[in-house]
């Protein structure tokens, strides 16, 4: 799992995640709250976590349904969180 509900800072009434984007070099600002994928390799498991943290929700899901990952992605609304699954883990929770 990674995630910004635990380290992270604000600026302006923006969170500003302790993850880098390379991208850009910034830290992240518009971010899922937290991303965990369950995979065989505990070490790609949190590589892809931290990938599918900098893509974002829309393009990290896209992402994770290529390459067939098994992805749980929490992002917060307001005082509210939503929770969006990959086909992958959709698949193995049925």
């Amino acid at each position: 799992t990674s995630g910004d509900y635990q380290r992270f800072s604000e600026s302006g009434g923006a969170r500003i995640a302790h993850t880098l984007d390379p991208r850009t070099g910034c830290p992240l600002v518009a971010s899922s709250t937290s991303v965990s994928v369950l995979h065989q390799s505990c070490m790609l498991a949190d590589a892809y976590a931290t990938a599918l943290m900098v893509m974002g929700p829309d393009e990290g899901m896209a992402f994770a349904t290529r390459k067939n990952l098994a992805a749980r992605f929490v992002a917060s609304a307001g005082s509210n969180y939503a929770e969006t699954l990959s086909p992958a883990l959709a698949e193995m929770l049925e």
